[in-house]
């Protein structure tokens, strides 16, 4: 629109990181492709740097003041006015445009392109917070799901502790009579070997009690660094996975005795 209805040469936009950079273009045809292709390497144009630096709008003869410009060879001796994409301090980029000799740049022009400049600044800068706001949305999802896991496994803890609790109360009932008969039958009885499977499996159960407590975290673990064999542990679990597979499948463990102990 500056080209069709101002009577500018041509305008350029180049825009600034984290959109950019990148640049477009109105009125530069092909020669435009190497400026473009230069910004998006991540050169910044001497023109952009004395803009963004000054934050006032700057009046350059391109063949005089840019020089290293891909673009410097087609101005000859014209004017580029260049005006930075700023708000509340935060630079989004440039705004140029070539001014042919029959324009005079005088507050009126300076005031217009200030103007749009600043329109332009404020869309990137509305852009940019409804980014940021979809982005907290996110997180805030992101840590609400989170909160509501962690909800979740503290029920599951709470009604598995409570559950352990209960057993381990049924529990030491059944290892108290137990060895009280065990007091009561000589080892050459034949319910002697019966009641020592009864205690073993108590006790057993016992360390599974302990284990469902740790995930409870309803245990005193005072206790933590206490050695434990791993091999127990695996002989233990698949003794578990055993008692639910059906009787179709075959499960074997194979442990070394030597891997020693872990705390």
């Amino acid at each position: 629109h500056l080209v069709a209805t101002r009577g500018y040469r041509s305008a350029a936009f180049i825009l600034a990181p984290p959109h950019g950079p990148s640049a477009w273009q109105a009125g530069w045809g092909e020669v435009f492709t190497a400026f473009r292709e230069r910004i998006e390497e991540g050169w910044q144009p001497p023109c952009m740097t004395r803009a963004l630096e000054s934050g006032e709008l700057v009046l350059l003869t391109p063949r005089r003041d840019c020089s290293a410009c891909p673009l410097a060879a087609e101005l000859r001796e014209q004017t580029a006015a260049c005006v930075a994409v700023s708000h509340r301090g935060r630079h989004h980029g440039m705004l140029s445009v070539v001014v042919p000799p029959d324009i005079v740049v005088d507050e009126t022009e300076r005031g217009l392109l200030r103007d749009i400049a600043s329109d332009i600044a404020l869309a990137l800068q509305e852009l940019d917070n409804t980014i940021e706001l979809r982005e907290t949305e996110r997180r805030l999802r992101a840590s609400e799901e989170q909160l509501f896991h962690s909800q979740r496994l503290e029920a599951v803890g709470t009604l598995a502790g409570g559950i352990a609790h209960d057993f381990n109360n049924i529990l030491g009932g059944i290892l108290g009579h137990a060895q009280l008969m065990q007091f009561e039958v000589t080892k050459q009885h034949s319910a002697s070997s019966h009641i020592d499977q009864i205690i073993a499996g108590c006790n057993r159960a016992k360390n599974l009690i302990i284990q469902i407590l740790d995930f409870s975290r309803q245990r005193n673990n005072g206790n933590d660094n206490r050695l434990t064999h791993p091999g127990e542990i695996v002989k233990e679990s698949v003794k578990l996975l055993k008692a639910s597979f059906p009787s179709s499948i075959k499960l074997e463990s194979h442990v070394r005795k030597d891997i020693g102990c872990i705390q």
